[in-house]
């Protein structure tokens, strides 16, 4: 009984798993051959020039700089995790700056108010 489950389990991984690991991605190349990878943030290109080569961006690789090998691209380099971590903070540090700005707005109109009710008594 339990080989049978087993086998089953196996099979139907495999009818599954299989097709599942030959398809590399469901979204289109654009003209460079290439696409923007929204899991690993990189800008990987599939065919045409740059075939099986990886970019920081799409604008780095018009730059012409050098990518690296597709299958060496599975781990962020340090720089790009930097710089995602750097805009995420001038993101939030901007959010902040807003937040306090609207604040100080808010308690320069209730002591506008409590002026006048001073000055109307």
């Amino acid at each position: 009984m339990r080989k049978g489950i087993t086998l089953g389990i196996t099979f139907s991984t495999c009818l599954i798993g299989l097709p599942l690991l030959a398809w590399s991605h469901g979204g289109s190349l654009d003209a460079n051959g290439c696409h923007h990878n929204t899991g690993t943030g990189m800008y990987e290109c599939h065919q045409g020039t740059h075939a099986n080569t990886v970019f920081a961006s799409k604008e780095e690789m018009e730059k012409g700089a050098v990518g690296r090998s597709l299958e060496k691209a599975d781990v962020k380099p340090e720089s790009t995790r930097k710089m995602k971590d750097q805009g995420a903070t001038e993101k939030a540090d901007k959010r902040k700056a807003r937040a306090t700005e609207k604040a100080e707005k808010e308690k320069g109109k209730a002591d506008q108010k409590v002026e006048e009710v001073k000055a109307d008594t």
